[in-house]
């Protein structure tokens, strides 16, 4: 018995959503940048800079056993980098904006994708995964509903 076209519109429905969706998981940055006010908590392995200044934040533990955490990806000039724009765009009464903290966090970006750290806008809009997505989801939404609706009275099914 050939298994129905439905079933088959279903599963690859299906197989496509779900590629979609395995493809959009990817993982984290190691380069990352914290914009936070003073007392707010510090990212260890990546830059904190103080929202309301531009300038180091700097992490402290009261635990003298505390881990230290990941070490910074950063070189010492990338971080200087970071902290020169910080510094600047944060140095008037205002503080760093929201643009200002776009510009800091795009010069983290572009540092991250000069030392091949995967960029995390890779699976935006028209990437791979995206597109299985897009096709999978209707065609396992309307398989299913289809397989569903014809399959308990066909004697096919």
């Amino acid at each position: 018995m050939p298994i129905p076209a439905r079933v088959v519109v279903f599963g690859i429905g299906v197989l496509l959503a779900g590629t979609g969706i395995a493809l959009s998981i990817e993982a984290d940055s190691a380069y990352n940048v914290n914009i936070a006010e003073s007392g707010d908590g510090c990212d260890r392995d990546g830059i904190n800079i103080d929202s309301s200044t531009g300038l180091s934040l700097a992490c402290v533990s009261w635990r003298e056993d505390a881990d230290p955490g990941p070490r910074s990806p950063f070189t010492e000039q990338e971080k200087q980098r970071v902290y020169a724009l910080a510094k600047e765009l944060g140095g008037d009464v205002a503080g760093l904006t929201a643009d200002d903290e776009g510009r800091v966090e795009s010069l983290v970006d572009e540092i991250a994708a000069a030392n091949g750290d995967p960029d995390e806008s890779d699976d935006a809009a028209g990437s791979p995964g995206h597109i299985a997505f897009l096709i999978g989801m209707p065609l396992a939404i309307g398989g299913g509903i289809f397989v569903l609706s014809r399959g308990f009275r066909d004697p096919e099914f």
